[in-house]
């Protein structure tokens, strides 16, 4: 009798300890895969808005900046109705978005460009009038 109650202690101990050994396992693999993430999230909050604005910009308006991203300065601007007349997307209007100001080739004035940038995105969405 003694001998099967110690037989079925060391079993249940035998299989909570697998439990615990594999539980650990198993956390420890996810902290593997959330740490590929955190790192991809904090590497997009190392890089400068501007830059990520910057690499969304078609070839085209790149080319017309005397300058890199650096050169610009950014700010945030709510689109209203006028100045979305002068984008595509017409779902923008009273969103908040980004406004990148980037000095221009250009040797009258004015001599800079202003780009309209999704805020979460990133991505171009269109030229702002300049004075």
């Amino acid at each position: 009798m003694k001998k099967s109650i110690v037989i079925t202690v060391s079993v249940a101990l035998v299989v909570v300890a697998v439990g615990v050994v594999l539980s650990l396992f198993f956390l420890d693999q996810n902290k593997v895969g959330n740490q590929g993430e955190q790192t991809a999230t904090k590497e997009v909050a190392k890089k400068d808005t501007r830059e990520l604005i910057w690499k969304k910009l078609p070839v085209e308006q790149r080319e017309r900046v005397d300058g890199t991203w650096e050169s610009g300065k950014l700010s945030t601007i709510v689109i209203d109705k006028n100045a979305v007349g002068w984008i595509d997307n017409k779902s923008y209007e009273g969103k908040e978005v980004y406004l990148f100001d980037l000095p221009t080739k250009t040797t009258g004035i004015p001599n800079n460009m202003l780009i309209y940038a999704d805020k979460d995105t990133f991505k171009y969405i269109g030229n702002a009038p300049v004075d």
